[in-house]
């Protein structure tokens, strides 16, 4: 589910002097691309369902006002509303999204924050049998 989120905003994690947030719109993403015609999406696991506002779509306000964020209340993302509580970055400019240098210097420039950086995060997994001994062999 989180892979789905972060392919559709393109959204990295961000760090600074300041802390942790997200990007959206970091990489290329669907949101960015399809922004005339994917106004937001639902997405879910067998417990668990999230609705995505897409803020580059010129739907966004009426579907933000629509009754169906009012019905899945917390479960709502909004990059905008997460930006303006300081808890989220935009990269909202036409910059090179393949060029994570040029996105991170518009990102220092628009938020005034010298130390930004990417923290590009993977998800690694590794197991390991050990023989079974008798303490003491």
């Amino acid at each position: 589910m989180l892979q789905f989120e972060a392919t559709l905003y393109g959204s990295s994690p961000i760090v600074s002097s300041q802390g942790a947030s997200d990007a959206y719109f970091f990489y290329n993403s669907d949101f960015f691309r399809y922004r005339e015609t994917i106004d937001g999406a639902i997405i879910s696991t067998e417990t668990e369902a999230k609705l995505l506002l897409n803020p580059l779509s010129p739907r966004y306000a009426p579907l933000k006002a629509s009754s169906l964020p009012k019905h899945l209340g917390n479960a709502v993302v909004d990059p905008i509303e997460l930006e303006s509580c300081g808890k989220a970055f935009i990269v909202d400019g036409y910059v090179d999204r393949t060029d994570g240098d040029a996105v991170l210097s518009y990102l220092r420039g628009k938020y005034g924050i010298a130390d930004i950086m990417n923290l590009t995060m993977t998800y690694l997994s590794g197991t390991i049998a050990l023989p079974n001994r008798p303490s003491g062999s």
